[in-house]
């Protein structure tokens, strides 16, 4: 069956329709028709899978209304509409297929999707969403009528989650590669690209943007993005697959972010003779309890004969009191917070001999992930600008700046200039 619903397709568009892979992600810059194409491959699935049900899902409700549900709407003919239940969200097409549109705004929607099963997704700007949110969607991918696929549109943001599943073929936590690489696959593409676009806009977005930004946006690229507290950050430069044997290393100390609801965050770290540092083992879970945590602790011990000072958040005295009971050598560190940032910036720079400070093992796929995306408020017209990042995933952030700064801080000094990451 062939419907003339008014779209048509460009170039990499159609390369994207014609592929067969189990998941499909259009990463690419704005305006490139990314939305447009997952509106008409939803429909295509739907139209092709009579009885299935199907998920869109959008990050808000304002990108669901104005952005994703308008392009679904504008392709989808009324002809092959059966009914709209608003109250309940789901669209029946005459075929018998159903599609349900949801958000993922905060984990109470999310776990709405517990409930359902789905024969395919369209997650459009799938950027905004936390990864736990695509682990909940695949463990619904098992409705029977349906082809089991799922479809993402979004413009990137960094090094995130997207990055790692559909560019390296990895779990962005484990790091472990696909078993079966080929069921991701990704296109790229610039706003310059899509034909349909007035030759005026494209001009301006080049005119007016610049830099990584500009990279991102226009041009659909994986930046460090605008913002990000430890800019000077590189997945190549600062990321490990094989640490030093343990005997190079002087001392190692620990450093503790507290958690019950939120995780507990716990970052081992190896000093050499020169005081480069090597974040060698992460802790990362919620609901864990403070003797639990601690016990995880005592047991590395064998592995780090050398284990000194932990350096706890010291807005808890009493977890403090309670580890040292346990035989930990626990102090509060200094919770100094943009002091504390500024030297940890300082440790990612590359020094003259051509190595930075500082080193991640990549075993510590939590660890990395809050890198990418610790950052600070875009900058509001007529407001000022807060000098402190955004205060959200940032447990081992915070642990990481009290291990560093706490112990090798009072080495140097430094200035802050209070426009994100600058130094003199």
């Amino acid at each position: 069956m062939k419907i003339l619903n008014g779209y048509y397709p460009h170039k990499s568009q159609n390369s994207f329709h014609e592929s067969t892979a189990k998941f499909r992600a259009l990463i690419t810059g704005v305006g490139y028709g990314k939305s447009a194409a997952g509106a008409n491959e939803i429909l295509k699935l739907a139209l092709q899978y009579p009885k299935s049900r199907h998920l869109i899902l959008a990050p808000t409700a304002k990108i669901m209304t104005f952005a994703t549900l308008a392009q679904f709407w504008k392709f989808c003919p009324k002809e092959i509409v059966a009914d709209h239940h608003k109250s309940n969200n789901t669209i029946f097409l005459k075929n018998g297929a159903q599609i349900i549109y949801l958000t993922a705004d905060n984990e109470r929607h999310v776990d709405r999707l517990r409930g359902i099963e789905i024969g395919s997704f369209w997650c459009d700007e799938a950027r905004l969403f936390p990864s736990y949110v695509w682990e909940v969607i695949l463990t619904r991918l098992r409705d029977k009528y349906g082809p089991l696929k799922g479809i993402v549109t979004t413009t990137p943001r960094g090094y995130d989650w997207l990055y790692y599943y559909f560019v390296k073929k990895q779990h962005p936590r484990t790091k472990e590669y696909f078993t079966k690489p080929e069921d991701y696959a990704w296109w790229g593409g610039s706003t310059l690209e899509n034909p349909h676009l007035p030759e005026e806009y494209k001009e301006n977005l080049m005119n007016q943007l610049s830099g990584s930004f500009k990279r991102q946006e226009v041009f659909g690229s994986f930046e460090s993005f605008e913002g990000m507290v430890y800019s000077n950050f590189s997945h190549k430069t600062h990321i490990i697959e094989k640490v030093p044997e343990l005997s190079k290393f002087k001392q190692f100390i620990v450093g503790n972010d507290w958690g019950f609801t939120n995780a507990a965050g716990i970052l081992i770290i190896g000093l050499d003779h020169d005081n480069r540092a090597y974040v060698l083992e992460e802790f990362y879970e919620k609901r864990q309890d403070i003797e639990v945590v601690g016990n995880w602790l005592l047991s590395k011990k064998e592995t780090y004969p050398e284990l000194g000072t932990i350096y706890g958040d010291p807005s808890e005295p009493m977890f403090i009191t309670k580890w040292n009971n346990m035989g930990l050598n626990v102090v509060k560190a200094n919770n100094e917070i943009m002091p504390g940032i500024n030297f940890v910036h300082s440790m990612f720079e590359v020094q003259a001999d051509g190595n930075p400070r500082l080193y991640i093992s990549n075993k510590c796929p939590h660890l990395i992930d809050e890198i990418n995306a610790y950052r600070y408020a875009d900058r509001k017209e007529g407001k000022e600008q807060k000098e402190t990042p955004i205060k959200e995933n940032d447990h081992l952030m915070d642990a990481l700046r009290y291990a560093l700064f706490s112990h090798l801080g009072n080495q140097q000094e430094f200035m802050f200039l209070g426009d994100g990451g600058k130094f003199f």
